[in-house]
Formats: structure tokens, sequence, C-alpha cells
């Protein structure tokens, strides 16, 4: 549960980074606000750590090797979130009309190495040699 929680605020935070580079691409002015940056980590936390959280309990079920799964992982989220996108990414995205492409290619690259560094979290095995599902 805490690597889930952790995964969401790395999540929130590089996420935060990514929307900088791409305003400053798009010749916006360089600026960073508590309120703002605090929003984005918490939507990280808020959507990564349920998503990371899910994806490890499904993990045993899904038949792709790493870095394949987190690869999938990433991609689906990059998709979800570009069709149903929350409404600060939405005003955020208005604001930076001529970077299209920058955008969703940042995102997945973001979303994609987030699922890989997710599929890649291993805990401690337990005395019979089993962690979660994974016989060593």
């Amino acid at each position: 549960m805490l690597g889930s929680v952790a995964a969401g605020v790395g999540l929130g935070i590089a996420a935060r980074v990514l929307m900088r580079v791409i305003a400053l691409e798009a010749g916006l002015p360089g600026a960073y606000s508590f309120g703002g940056s605090f929003e984005v980590v918490l939507f990280g936390l808020i959507v990564g750590a349920p998503i990371a959280l899910a994806f490890r309990l499904v993990r045993p079920r899904i038949p792709l090797r790493r870095p394949f799964a987190g690869l999938a992982l990433g991609t689906v989220m990059t998709v979800v979130l570009a069709l149903l996108p929350p409404a600060s990414a939405r005003s955020a995205l208005q604001g930076t009309p001529d970077t299209p492409v920058l955008t969703f290619a940042g995102f997945w690259l973001l979303f994609t190495l987030w699922g890989i560094a997710v599929d890649g979290y291993r805990v401690a095995p337990r005395p019979d040699g089993v962690i979660r599902g994974y016989r060593m």
C-alpha cells in the first residue's frame, strides 16, 4: 500500500515537472504556484495510487513479460486521460494549443515509464519463495 502511495506521489511530481517543460516550450512565462503544484501532485496520488495498487493485484494474471505489462499500463492510462482529461488538464491544454503532439508524447513517455517502474517493483519474498503470485 505504501508503495502505491509513493507511486502516486511520484507520478504527480513528475507530471508537474513535465507540465512546466511543456509550458516553457509553448513560450509561456516560467512560474510555479503552490496551489497548482499541489493540485497536480494530489491528482497524481488520487489517480496513481489506486491504479498502481490494482495493477499489482492483477499483475500475476497478465500474460505479458516485463517491461511490456508496464508499457501497456502506461499506454492505456495515456489514452484514457487523453480521451477523458480532468478539468484542470483541459484548461492547461487550452493554454498551450500549439503543442498537442509534444504534450501527448511527453505524457505517454511519463506514464509508460511510470508503468514500467510500477511493474518492476518487488517486495521481499515470503519464506516459501512466492512474491505475490510469482514463484522464485
